[in-house]
Order: structure tokens, then C-alpha cells, then sequence
């Protein structure tokens, strides 16, 4: 398979009262065609910032993107960005907002509506076509979420823990529709989740990602068959074996991440009781 994306040398500084946080640092992947790839790795080591400058929302401070061989610069149109949040439009309903994305391109309202029909029979919400959002359940919201990417067939699609807010039993039925819907459309799919699990029942390859600040660590194939159930396959002995031997370089890097975490909740605490001291000194003239 051909390089679909390729990341060079990508870092990321953020720059915030005078002080330099750094999500990532050196990132060199390259993404397949076709490919299922997710990204694991412990909270705020930068997951959703890579996705972020894949997507165009964000430039990298150091790096480069390529898309088909081309550099990409600005707003990538040919990616589909579905995030942690569904983002539907509360005032148009199931079908009004899973057309939007041909509206915006000026599609015909016949042809919009044909495809969204289509669509929303395939992601199981056959009869819900006129109910707004309010009026439909978390899972419900997830599918009418992936139809309105789905419905203008991005070459590459964006998921940022898509499923992380549904019941555990939804987001197994989820993860099963999901890749009903990429098996053979020759799509690739970039994948963030915090569930190791999820992770290796629906990829091609799992990426480690190191705490912050955010590195590869890890490149690991998924040498399970196609077509999968996300839910059977979790019982299977080869299944258990790379859960293992992934989850070694994952459970050390949460621990760096805690620590982290830890030490910036004491610099946190130690920066508030010195305030409070010098504005003591300061109303007692002290």
C-alpha cells in the first residue's frame, strides 16, 4: 500500500504566560492507504493536538505534512473530522443535518436527500430520519454524527474517542457499524482512543504515544483477519497476547503521565501559597 499521510519531524510548543509547553515532539508516521490506524496513549500527551494539526487546525511549530505527496497547507478539505462531541445542529433534524456538509457544496436537494436516506438506513436510524437531536438517544447522535462525514466520502477520516461518551454495550455495536461501513470503501481511518481494547479490535496497527510531550513510542501490527467482530474477537487468544505486549509500553507511560500530573499539582499549589503570602505581606505592609 502507498503512503497516504506522511508526518515529518512534527512538533508542537505552546506558549502560554511567558511559558513554553511542549504537547509534541518529533513525530515521523507514515499512514497507509486503506489503513486503520489508532493512536493510544495516556491522557495529555497530545492525541488530539496531532489530529488537530493533521486537520489544518493548527500548525505545527516545527514539521511537515504531506497528503498524496502534496505538502499540506491551511484547511485540509480532503478530511472528515469527527470529534469526542456528535456537534449536531439542535434546529435541523437527523436528515437536515447529515445533508449539510452537500448543502454547503451545493448538491441538489433531491440528491441530498437520496443520499442521506441511504445513509441513514445503513447506520441503523431507518424511521428517525425527521427527529431532532434532542429527540434522539447517545448512539442514535454517534451514527447521525458518522453519516454526516460519511455522506462526502473524505479520503481520510479524523475520530477523536468518537464512542467515548456512549454505554459500554453501545459502543461495542458502534465499533462493529463502523467498520461494516469502511470494509471496502478504501478509506483511511486515524483513530484516538484511551481504550486499548478498542483500539486493537478495529486496527491494522496501534501507535503508543509517550507522555507529554507526545512521541511514537511504539508501532505495533494487528495481525488479526478481516472481517472482525469487535466483540467476539476480544476472547481470542492472539487478541490477548498483543493486548499484552502493547499494554507493557502503555501502563509505563500513564505512570510517567501521573507523575506529571502530580508534580504540576504541587508547583500548582506552591505558585497559590506564595500568592496568598505576598498578598498578606502586601495588606499588612509587611
Amino acid at each position: 500500500m502507498r503512503d497516504k499521510i506522511v508526518l515529518r519531524n512534527i512538533s508542537k510548543v505552546f506558549t502560554r504566560d511567558e511559558r513554553e509547553l511542549r504537547a509534541l515532539i518529533d513525530i515521523n508516521i507514515d499512514v497507509k492507504e486503506g489503513e486503520f490506524l489508532s493512536i493510544v496513549g495516556p491522557s495529555g500527551c497530545g492525541k488530539s493536538t496531532l489530529l488537530n494539526i493533521i486537520a489544518g487546525l493548527l500548525k505545527p511549530t516545527t514539521g511537515e505534512i504531506s497528503l498524496d505527496g502534496q505538502l499540506l497547507k491551511g484547511i485540509n478539505t480532503k478530511i472528515g473530522y469527527i470529534t469526542q462531541r456528535d456537534n449536531l445542529l439542535p434546529w435541523r433534524t437527523t436528515r437536515g443535518n447529515i445533508e449539510i456538509g452537500l448543502e454547503i457544496r451545493g448538491v441538489a436537494k433531491s440528491e441530498r436527500k437520496s443520499r442521506a436516506m441511504e445513509l441513514i438506513d445503513r447506520v441503523g436510524l431507518a424511521g428517525f430520519d425527521d427527529h431532532f437531536p434532542n429527540e434522539l438517544s447517545g448512539g442514535m447522535r454517534k451514527r447521525a454524527s458518522l453519516a454526516r462525514t460519511l455522506i462526502y466520502n473524505p479520503d481520510v477520516f479524523l475520530m477523536d474517542e468518537p464512542f467515548s461518551a456512549v454505554d459500554a454495550q453501545t459502543r461495542l455495536i458502534l465499533e462493529n457499524q463502523l467498520l461494516e461501513l469502511w470494509s471496502g470503501t478504501g478509506n483511511t481511518i486515524i483513530f484516538v482512543t484511551h481504550d486499548l481494547e478498542e483500539a486493537i479490535s478495529l486496527s491494522d496497527r496501534v501507535i503508543v504515544f509517550s507522555a507529554r510531550p507526545g512521541t511514537a513510542k511504539a508501532v505495533n501490527s494487528i495481525p488479526l483477519t478481516r472481517p472482525r467482530d469487535t466483540i467476539k474477537i476480544r476472547f481470542n487468544e492472539d487478541f490477548i497476547k498483543i493486548y499484552g505486549s502493547i499494554w507493557k509500553d502503555l501502563e509505563e507511560e500513564v505512570g510517567k503521565a501521573e507523575e506529571l500530573k502530580t508534580k504540576a499539582e504541587l508547583e500548582k499549589a506552591r505558585e497559590d501559597q506564595e500568592g496568598f503570602r505576598t498578598s498578606i505581606d502586601e495588606d499588612t505592609g509587611l
